[in-house]
Parts: structure tokens; C-alpha cells; sequence
């Protein structure tokens, strides 16, 4: 089920309505995808997440971690690289030094880092003669400033005034073929190198890619989504846009969405994350917590 935090991102900032879900779709057996919403600062609490047990550590200020994370190598390996993953990075920023507004260059770093404790995660299960990956989509947040760490064929996009704009691009051989000019961009979703991933968080190989970095500065009105191909295979963007613009809260765009997914038919695992920015703020309000 849905769960939503409403809270506010500073002082005079902005209010954060932010949910996340995952759902196993209408035809895999088990669910391999994972989500994460964290408070960080120096240390981490956490808001929510489908990941179990995981440890809060103690927190400060107002810097968010939103992830979604699509494991692959079968059933238990699956489930396991998407949790093992996405739990190392929390855990990595949580211990991390939180760096100042200035050291956007330290921000970056961190994160690359963190991906890089993820990879060494994975190959620690190595032994067990199992392949596993998972991709991994972050988004880290201290009002105004957004940072986009991405591997994989997960998204993150942003709605701003209506529009919906993707901010990651797909490590896929489809995508790969469309930058050289061999794929048509509204050929890609459909072909069939759409699911072979060319970059992502695996326990085997000898590449260990850096994930893709993003700035840009948020603004009043925002709306995040983060959300695993689980989504993006099954609703169109023209639809995602549609959807995401509904005046209806984080907890609700969140169910509205896999609802969307699993009707299309919900091929896949699901993984969602919808933030939705509003303000301006100039109380800090009493935090509510729904589940």
C-alpha cells in the first residue's frame, strides 16, 4: 500500500507531499522492484520504503533521497540486487558528511561514491555463483537544488506547468541505437533491444560504469516521479503527463498510476515515486504521517 509524508523542505521553502509504492503488475510471480524515501543530513531517518528493517540515523536538516531501483537476474537474485542496492547507497550517504549548499562538487562525488558501494555490494554475492543487477534511480533534494543520479532503464521525470520532462535517459541498446541514428526515438519503446541494458549496477563484468549526473533548480509547483519500466513499458508519457497533473496528492497519483500500469496489461514489476512541491512556505508545519 501507499504511504505519504507530508513536511517541509526549510524554512520559508517549499512543502514536500511525497509517496511512494511498488506492486507486482498482472503477470511476474514476485516483485523485484524497490523504493526508498529517506530524510538525510549527515545521518538519515526514513519515511518510506519497501525495503525491510532498514536502520534510521539521526537527521538535521532538510535534504531528501528518493530512489527506485528494478532488480534482474530471476526471482530471489532479482529482489535481492534491488534491495541490497538500494540499501548500501542509503547507508553510504547516511554515514557521508553532509557537504554545504557550496560543495555541489562534493554532492556529486558522494553520490558517485554511493553507486560504487552499491556495485561492490552486488559482487560481494558473487560467491554464491548467482548474476544479479538491478538499476537504480536517485533523486537528492535540498530546496531549491535537485541532483539526478541514474543507472538503468528506470526514469525520473519532472512536471512543471503541465509539462512533463524526462531528466534520465535510458541505458538501453534501443537507446543506444537511437543516439547513433540507427533507431527512430518513436521506434525505441518497441523494439526489441527496449529491455537490454547497456549500463547498470551488476555483480559481474569488468566496466563499472559511473552513474549519469543531473542538476536543475525546483520550483513552486514541481512534481517528481521516479518509477521503474514497469510504468514507462505499459502508460505513454502523453498519459504519464495526463496523470501526474491531477490535483490529487502524492499518495493518490502514486495508486492512480499503478492502477494505469496494471490495466495496460502490468507486464512487470511497478515501482513509483511522486513528489509534489508546493509553498510558499513560512511555518514549519506539524509533520503528518499516513499509511
Amino acid at each position: 500500500m501507499p504511504s505519504s509524508a507530508i513536511l517541509t523542505l526549510g524554512r520559508a521553502a517549499a512543502r514536500l507531499d511525497c509517496a511512494g509504492a511498488t506492486h507486482t503488475g498482472q503477470v511476474r510471480k514476485s516483485n523485484q522492484d524497490q523504493y526508498l524515501i529517506a530524510r538525510l543530513s549527515g545521518g538519515a531517518e526514513v519515511r518510506d520504503t519497501s525495503l525491510p528493517d532498514l536502520e534510521d540515523h539521526s537527521s538535521r536538516n532538510d535534504r531528501w533521497l528518493l530512489g527506485v531501483a528494478d532488480g534482474m537476474g530471476g526471482l530471489q537474485d532479482g529482489h535481492r540486487a534491488s534491495s541490497l542496492a538500494l540499501r548500501t547507497v542509503f547507508e553510504h550517504l547516511a554515514r557521508t558528511r553532509e557537504p554545504s549548499p557550496a560543495e555541489s562538487q562534493e554532492l556529486r562525488a558522494a553520490l558517485v561514491r554511493a553507486f560504487a558501494k552499491g556495485r561492490d555490494a552486488l559482487e560481494g554475492q558473487h560467491a554464491a555463483n548467482s548474476r544479479m543487477g538491478t538499476t537504480l534511480t536517485l533523486a537528492h533534494v535540498e530546496w531549491p537544488r535537485l541532483l539526478v543520479a541514474h543507472l538503468g532503464d528506470s526514469r525520473c521525470y519532472l512536471l512543471r506547468e503541465g509539462t512533463l520532462r524526462r531528466l534520465t535517459a535510458d541505458h538501453t541498446l534501443a537507446q543506444q541505437l537511437v543516439n547513433e541514428g540507427v533507431l527512430r526515438e518513436s521506434r525505441a519503446g518497441e523494439s526489441r533491444f527496449a529491455h537490454i541494458l547497456v549500463k547498470a549496477l551488476t555483480n559481474s563484468g569488468s566496466e563499472k560504469p559511473a552513474p549519469d549526473l543531473s542538476r536543475l533548480e525546483l520550483a513552486h509547483g514541481d512534481r517528481l516521479l521516479l518509477c521503474s519500466d514497469g510504468l514507462t513499458g505499459e502508460v505513454p508519457e502523453e498519459e504519464l503527463q495526463e496523470l501526474l497533473a491531477r490535483d490529487a496528492s502524492a499518495d493518490a497519483l502514486c495508486q492512480q498510476l499503478i492502477d494505469r500500469a496494471n490495466e495496460a496489461g502490468g507486464r512487470d514489476n511497478i515501482a513509483v515515486v511522486v513528489a509534489r512541491f508546493s509553498g510558499p512556505v513560512t511555518v514549519r508545519p506539524r509533520l503528518r504521517v499516513k499509511r
